[in-house]
C-alpha cells in the first residue's frame, strides 16, 4: 500500500505573510551593517585597525541584502542594505588606499635611508673620507678639524686591525623626535670584519623636498668584540651628532 505523501507545512513567517499581507520584519542584519556604515567614518583616522569597521559594513551589507531578496517577502530593508554597501564600500576604499599609500612612502623611505647609510659605512671602510666629508653638515664638520684628515684620524683607528670585512646589515631604523615638530632618523648598521664587529649609528634630518640629509655618524666597538678579541686593540668610541641625547637608547 503507497504512502500517502505528507504536505510540507508552511513557516511561522510564510503562515503571517499568507495571514497579513502587510507583515514583513526589518533584517537585523540590514540595520547593524547601516550602524557600522555609519561609524566606519572612524576608518578616516589613518588607524590600520579601524578599516575592519567599513569592511564588516560592506560584508553585512551584501549578506544582508541577499537574504532580504532571497525571503520572498518576508524580510524588508533592502535600501538599508544598499547604503550600507555603499557607504561601507566607499570608506573601504578611501581608508585602505590611505593605509596602502603610507606603507608604500614607508617602504620608499625605509629603502632610501638603507642605501644612504650604507653608502656613508661603505665609503668609510672603502678610506673615502672626502665622500663623507663632502655630505657632512657645517655644524658636526666643527668636531673634525681640520678637514677631510680630521674625520680619517676620527674614524681610522675603528677599522685598523680589524681585518677584511665580512658583512654589513642594516639593524635598525628609528625616527626619533628631537625638536617641536620636528624629528631625526637614525640608522643602526651593524658591520663584522674578521677581527672586530662595529656597530654605527647614521643620523639623517628629513628635508622640506623629501630628501634627506646626512647629519653624521657615530660608532663604537660592541662588547661581543671586545670579549672575543682581547688579545687586540680596541679603538675608542666616535661620537655621534645626536649620539648623547639618545644614550639611553643605544644597542650596545
Amino acid at each position: 500500500m503507497a504512502k500517502t505523501r505528507q504536505p510540507k507545512l508552511p513557516s511561522d513567517s510564510e503562515l503571517d505573510r499568507a495571514t497579513d499581507p502587510e507583515y514583513a520584519a526589518i533584517s537585523t542584519m540590514a540595520i547593524v551593517a547601516l550602524i557600522l556604515s555609519a561609524a566606519s567614518v572612524v576608518s578616516l583616522l589613518n588607524e590600520l585597525p579601524l578599516v575592519v569597521v567599513p569592511v564588516l559594513a560592506l560584508g553585512l551589507g551584501l549578506v544582508a541584502l541577499r537574504k532580504i531578496r532571497q525571503s520572498g517577502g518576508v524580510l524588508t530593508g533592502a535600501k538599508l542594505a544598499i547604503i550600507a554597501i555603499v557607504l561601507g564600500g566607499g570608506f573601504t576604499l578611501v581608508s585602505g588606499g590611505t593605509q596602502v599609500r603610507g606603507w608604500w612612502v614607508a617602504r620608499q623611505e625605509t629603502s632610501t635611508l638603507e642605501d644612504k647609510a650604507l653608502g656613508i659605512i661603505d665609503a668609510m671602510v672603502a678610506g673615502d673620507y672626502g665622500k663623507v666629508w663632502d655630505e657632512t653638515p657645517p655644524g658636526w664638520r666643527k668636531q673634525f678639524a681640520p678637514g677631510v684628515e680630521g674625520l680619517r684620524s676620527g674614524f681610522a683607528p675603528e677599522f685598523e686591525g680589524a681585518g677584511k670585512l665580512v658583512s654589513r646589515e642594516l639593524k635598525s631604523l628609528l625616527q626619533k623626535p628631537y625638536r617641536e615638530n620636528a624629528y631625526i632618523w637614525r640608522a643602526e648598521v651593524y658591520v663584522a670584519f674578521e677581527h672586530r664587529y662595529l656597530n654605527f649609528d647614521v643620523w639623517f634630518r628629513p628635508m622640506p623636498d623629501g630628501t634627506f640629509q646626512f647629519e653624521g655618524v657615530g660608532g663604537s666597538e660592541t662588547l661581543e668584540s671586545e670579549m672575543r678579541f682581547t688579545d687586540l686593540k680596541h679603538p675608542k668610541p666616535i661620537v655621534g651628532p645626536y649620539e648623547e641625547r639618545f644614550t639611553d637608547e643605544k644597542h650596545r
